[in-house]
């Protein structure tokens, strides 16, 4: 039996400036029939900048949970932009710092359960 879920329709419940709700029909891997809502947005980046042996943090108010944490700098991907362009672009916007030396770490899907956000 296969693992995979086969989407019979999706249809756009709504487009906003950053993201979209979608709503999927799908058939389930038993074979039944089953609905999935989620957020549908582009990829970030995300940044762990480290200098002299210690990471750089900063704070940011989250209006969705109405917080200000303490958190890497992260930020949105611009069409035409490569990964490694963004980080330097969001790196001096957030930290007024253009780093040296890029590695990349991979992709790490952010809230797999509701949304096809990754963090690059």
């Amino acid at each position: 039996m296969s693992k995979v879920w086969k989407t019979v329709s999706s249809t756009v419940v709504y487009s906003g400036r950053w993201l979209q709700l979608k709503h999927d029909e799908v058939i389930l891997p038993n074979g039944s029939k089953g609905e999935y809502d989620y957020i549908s947005k582009k990829d970030a980046i995300l940044i762990i900048p480290e200098y002299k042996s210690k990471f750089i943090l900063v704070k940011q108010y989250r209006y969705t949970i109405k917080k200000t944490l303490v958190e890497f700098p992260q930020g949105g991907w611009n069409k035409g932009e490569s990964p490694a362009d963004a980080a330097i672009r969001e790196s001096e916007e957030e930290l007024g710092l253009i780093p040296l030396n890029l590695r990349f770490l991979g992709r790490l899907d952010i809230a797999k359960g509701c949304s096809n956000q990754g963090m690059h």
